[in-house]
């Protein structure tokens, strides 16, 4: 069953929306505390205004998307999620855009859970989704967040470094989203974009962590954004 926003979050991103001011993060559930700004203020915002405002009742369950991005430390979760974010309409200034600490900026580090609002329109079936992205720690000791985040999500995104291969938060995390929450877990291998990189060793563990054909495990580069639009459709 689908994690469906209260009416009181989504009365405050109708509020946020509306009274942004340029300079300010627009369609995301966090302000920008960094000196991040969106390039724009009204394409991002104004799409969601709208999209919200098509549901007098609320947005239909069906329609929304929660999840979480899930990884070891440094196998490129950050970089994941700006690239979606920028896939979605959000055009960001910087790198780690929902980093927002300043200790995270410090350290290039996630320590506490972000997230984010965005519009997806899906082209296998001509729909418009909000997905609710939230960017976890990769870290062992702030596994807390990680758990915080999943559960209230409907799926994750597995990252894993096609360099260095499954590793211990790989396993973690894993075992927190598809053993402790049930959720769907998409395997996805980062960084294909290395040259010389071997798949096939990362493939074949993350399959076998995963207990799947080494077929469903997607290969891709947060950094470059090759096939990253195949993790959402």
């Amino acid at each position: 069953e689908f994690f469906l926003m209260n009416t009181t979050w989504l009365k405050s991103l109708r509020l946020f929306c509306t009274t942004a001011t340029p300079g300010v993060a627009a369609a995301g559930a966090h302000g920008s505390a960094t000196g991040h700004t969106l390039k724009t203020r009204s394409k991002a915002q104004q799409r969601i205004m709208d999209f919200l405002a098509s549901f007098p009742e609320g947005v239909p369950v069906d329609r929304i998307r929660n999840f979480s991005v899930i990884a070891h430390v440094d196998h490129g979760k950050s970089t994941l999620c700006d690239r979606l974010l920028n896939m979605t309409g959000i055009e960001t200034k910087g790198a780690q855009y929902l980093d927002t600490l300043e200790v995270e900026r410090e350290r290039g580090i996630t320590i506490k859970a972000q997230s984010c609002s965005i519009l997806y329109d899906n082209p296998k079936d001509g729909l418009t989704y909000l997905l609710n992205l939230i960017d976890t720690p990769g870290h062992t000791d702030f596994q807390y967040e990680v758990a915080r985040s999943l559960s209230a999500c409907q799926g994750a995104i597995l990252l894993v470094d096609a360099i260095q291969g499954v590793q211990a938060q790989t396993v973690a995390n894993f075992y927190l989203a598809f053993m402790q929450q049930g959720l769907e877990v998409i395997g996805a291998l980062n960084k294909i974009d290395v040259e010389h990189v071997d798949l096939s060793s990362s493939r074949s563990q993350l399959a076998s962590l995963m207990d799947v054909d080494e077929s469903a495990i997607l290969g891709v580069s947060a950094k470059t954004g090759k096939n990253v639009d195949h993790l959402l459709t």
